[in-house]
């Protein structure tokens, strides 16, 4: 019997997996379980996994997870990433950490592999709750904020709004909690100074 087709949910989406369940996410690859109040994604190559959300994403959209990843071992390697623009298995893009490297990226799958499109060298720590913000603006900036702290940021030359948004890692054991997504609205700037 195949299993029953994902829940669809409509913005803002807010996943906590308290309840055990991720009903509203699709396996796209790998295994996707939920124990102890976390979803986990554990690799067949690689592990992803979408939303099923139903109204269209705005230009403008935000999306939040908090991630831990298992450190490198027994030939695995050590990273999390949230996934946009997901079209298939070789196309997505994706924002996030490989702690085995020390590197916060932002990047693309496709059928060569997965490739970055702009990376920050800075100490990523395998075993370590972080908090991901990916910040989607004007269909194709993207940056990612980690506990409230830009580490990169990328323009590309495509729209990145037009598929799906999930988790993902590429073999690699990863665990997901608190996923948001929902519209993103730029903070207003300061005001200007009193003369």
């Amino acid at each position: 019997v195949p299993p029953p087709p994902p829940e669809e949910a409509s913005l803002p989406v807010s996943v906590d997996f308290d309840n055990g369940e991720a009903n509203a996410f699709q396996t796209r690859a790998g295994h996707w379980t939920v124990s102890g109040g976390l979803f986990h994604g554990t690799p067949a190559g690689d592990a992803v996994t979408t939303l099923n959300i139903t109204a269209a994403l705005p230009a403008d959209r935000e999306i939040q997870a908090l991630v831990n990843m298992d450190a490198a071992s027994g030939g695995l390697y050590s990273n999390g990433v949230i996934v946009f623009d997901y079209q298939d298995p070789t196309d997505f893009k994706f924002a996030g950490a490989y702690a085995g490297s020390n590197k916060w990226v932002i990047g693309q799958r496709t059928t060569t592999g997965w490739l970055t499109a702009n990376t920050l060298v800075d100490t990523v720590n395998g075993g370590a709750d972080y908090e991901y913000q990916v910040v989607i603006e004007d269909d194709s900036t993207v940056t990612l904020n980690v506990d409230g702290v830009q580490k990169v940021s990328h323009t590309f030359a495509d729209v990145v709004t037009d598929g799906a948004v999930g988790l993902g890692t590429y073999k690699a054991i990863a665990h997901y909690d608190n996923v948001l997504v929902q519209p993103y609205v730029a903070p207003a700037p300061p005001p200007a100074a009193q003369l």
